[in-house]
């Protein structure tokens, strides 16, 4: 399955889920896209994020994505729900 991980920014609060989550979907076999921005963030504080590509658009966001997971409030959701809908 294809993953894409979307938040606004990394903060303390989801710190630990981006990178708890970054882990489970690696480990199991899956592909990860996370949002061009958070990855910049993350790559701060994890180091193994071989493989993980990044999106920064609807044009970027693969079509092929099975699953979007949106960490943050709800300004976050509802910007993966336009981010979605904008993909096709």
């Amino acid at each position: 399955m294809k993953f894409a991980l979307y938040s606004k920014t990394i903060n303390p609060e989801n710190e630990n889920i981006f990178k708890f989550l970054i882990k489970k979907i690696k480990n199991s076999g899956n592909e990860l896209s996370v949002w061009h921005d958070a990855l910049i963030c993350i790559s701060a504080i994890e180091d193994d994020l071989e493989g993980i590509t990044s999106f920064n658009d609807f044009h970027t966001l693969s079509k092929t994505t099975d699953v979007v997971l949106s960490i943050g409030g709800d300004g976050t959701l509802l910007s993966t729900v336009q981010l979605v809908r904008d993909s096709g």
